[in-house]
């Protein structure tokens, strides 16, 4: 028993140790990225007022982008006779604008660089050492190839904490530091942790499936990319729906087409972890959906490989 243990923690610190050099310029960049869009949320003042809602009606109003329509038009119209008079109004963004902007900016590129890091090397995890031959050697030691996959699973897993826990106190900053009236809602940091947790798992969790699918890296890593880039598109067409709302509202266009673009949008992770935390208490159901993919993902790369045959 003790011997399958240490085996499972030896393959858990050998893939870790194998995983840290090239994860060290995905810190770097992550870092960079996060602090340069957290720069410019901070870069505005917040004051705790309230959007007024009455001058435009929209269908999607669980959307950030709604939001951000209304105070714009808001802004525009209490600001007119200041323009009209040569003046150059000062804009001033509610808190709640504030939030959005922390959700679209560093929360997303969060999310989308983490994400096609982790599934990029869970993708090349198995089909990377099965070319090289060096996975039919681990297979034929004492470990069964059940705690093959989860040591390679933990240790992937275990990459991904230092980008967490950075962009974990980097929300905890904001909140604390621009947004107090929602943060006394509700605890944004542990959200956030949250959903950055699940979407490792997710990802890993499918760059995994795809290294066991696949025989040669490339494809499995192409695949990966493909799977991040489509989840990416699908948010930003999310987020810009109510957008085309009130673009097809003004030329009077029919925008019964919108509903099913919304529905379709939702099919990305992101989308989920964006609108838990928009709206925690209406979303938040989305994130148990997350979970339960992630371990029929998971499941289902392991029963692969536990099949898969190997030549030396």
């Amino acid at each position: 028993m003790l011997s399958h243990i240490s085996g499972f923690l030896s393959i858990v610190y050998t893939e870790t140790r194998r995983l840290i050099k090239g994860f060290l310029p995905a810190y770097f960049w992550f870092a960079l990225l996060v602090s340069i869009s957290t720069y410019f949320v901070f870069a505005e003042k917040y004051v705790d007022i309230s959007i007024d809602r009455s001058l435009m009606t929209l269908k999607y109003a669980n959307n950030p982008m709604t939001d951000v329509l209304l105070y714009t038009v808001s802004f525009a119209i209490t600001s007119l006779s200041e323009v009209m008079s040569g003046k150059i109004p000062s804009m001033v963004f509610p808190v709640s604008i504030g939030v959005i902007f922390f959700i679209l900016f560093p929360f997303m590129l969060s999310l989308t660089y983490m994400s096609s890091q982790v599934i990029k090397k869970a993708s090349a995890t198995i089909t990377g050492e099965d070319e090289k031959k060096t996975l039919y050697i681990m297979v034929s030691s004492p470990q069964t190839r059940i705690s093959i996959y989860i040591g390679k699973f933990m240790g992937l897993l275990l990459m991904t904490l230092p980008m967490i826990i950075f962009f974990y106190l980097i929300t905890e900053w904001i909140f604390s530091s621009l947004f107090l009236s929602a943060y006394s809602t509700y605890n944004a940091g542990t959200l956030v942790l949250q959903i950055l947790l699940i979407n490792a798992v997710l990802f890993i969790s499918a760059g995994m499936l795809f290294s066991a699918l696949f025989r040669n890296e490339k494809k499995a890593s192409w695949t990966g990319n493909k799977v991040v880039t489509i989840c990416s598109l699908l948010t930003s067409l999310w987020i810009l729906i109510p957008f085309l709302e009130f673009m097809l509202n003004l030329t009077n266009s029919n925008t019964d087409i919108l509903f099913y673009l919304e529905k379709l949008s939702w099919l990305s992770p992101f989308t989920a972890g964006l609108m838990s935390v928009y709206q925690p208490s209406v979303f938040i159901g989305y994130l148990y959906v997350l979970v339960s993919a992630s371990m029929i993902l998971f499941l289902l790369g392991m029963g692969i490989f536990i099949r898969k045959d190997l030549e030396y």
